[in-house]
């Protein structure tokens, strides 16, 4: 590839590092974050904020938006992936014995959010022609209607 190619990359990799990077830190302190944004739901409302924010950023075209955008996501990813697993231990039917299937199906739902994204993600490329962010753009749409219902939801007094 070119020098340009290579400095892309190179960028690109140092912002994925980065993301990874915080989201181990924030591991940590996830549920203080769950805890100040008073649950789940208002936690989950939160990160698709935050979530559709990133997504815009990385559709930006300007390099630095788009680190932002990759790193600041590392937030949102990190609610969002553990707030089911909050809602299952805070659920007053949850059961010790019931554990290892309900922990299951929360990760099997991951695993087929992942694969609904892989399959579908290369064809809405390719029907674009060829402009990744198209996928950036889809993701950031639907994050923001998530943020809305649960916007809506939060101020009629759900939990």
């Amino acid at each position: 590839g070119s020098e340009e190619f290579a400095e892309g990359v190179k960028f690109a990799t140092m912002s994925l590092a980065v993301h990874a990077c915080l989201y181990v830190v924030l591991g940590f302190f996830v549920d203080n974050l769950m805890t100040y944004l008073r649950g789940p739901l208002r936690s989950l409302v939160f990160a698709h904020l935050i979530a559709s924010l990133s997504f815009a950023a990385v559709c930006t075209g300007n390099k630095w938006c788009a680190f932002v955008g990759n790193v600041v996501l590392a937030v949102p990813t990190q609610v969002i992936l553990n707030c089911p697993y909050t809602w299952v231990e805070e659920n007053p039917l949850f059961t010790a014995e019931h554990r290892g299937a309900n922990m299951g199906r929360l990760n099997t739902s991951f695993a087929a959010a992942q694969l609904l994204v892989s399959v579908f993600s290369g064809p809405l490329v390719q029907a674009s022609g060829g402009h990744v962010q198209v996928v950036y753009q889809l993701v950031a749409f639907v994050s923001m209607i998530s943020f809305g219902l649960g916007t809506v939801k939060v101020a009629a007094g759900k939990q």
